[in-house]
């Protein structure tokens, strides 16, 4: 999250471009290797934290950790955290991250899963 945080601030145009197909080539070889190449870096690393074994499906979990960061990213530059959550990028980047930690064990104390 903090590294995808920090690309977006730090690389506005780029982070901006990337999620605007009208102005990319959605056919372009290299575009689609880059896009499968962050994909699968962004399974494996959630395959590690989990522990999960190679068939388990855990798309959710990946789409849902990116859901969060592009969130929290497009929050951050359109300025929609002013006065909210203030200072350094990457900070704010660390602290939504153990609030998303907060969450999980929230959700797993009220469905009666709490380890």
């Amino acid at each position: 999250m903090v590294a995808y945080v920090m690309f977006a601030v730090t690389h506005p145009g780029h982070f901006e471009v990337m999620f605007r197909p009208d102005l990319y080539r959605d056919d372009d070889s290299g575009l689609r290797e880059a896009r499968d190449a962050a994909f699968d870096l962004l399974y494996k690393t959630a395959r590690a934290s989990m522990s999960a074994s190679p068939d388990e499906d855990i798309t959710g979990v990946v789409v849902a950790g990116w859901a969060m960061s592009h969130g929290l990213a497009t929050l951050w530059r359109t300025g929609n955290l002013r006065g909210r959550l203030d200072g350094d990028p990457s900070a704010v980047a660390e602290h939504v991250a153990k609030g998303v930690v907060e969450l999980g064990r929230m959700s797993a104390r009220s469905l009666g899963q709490d380890r």
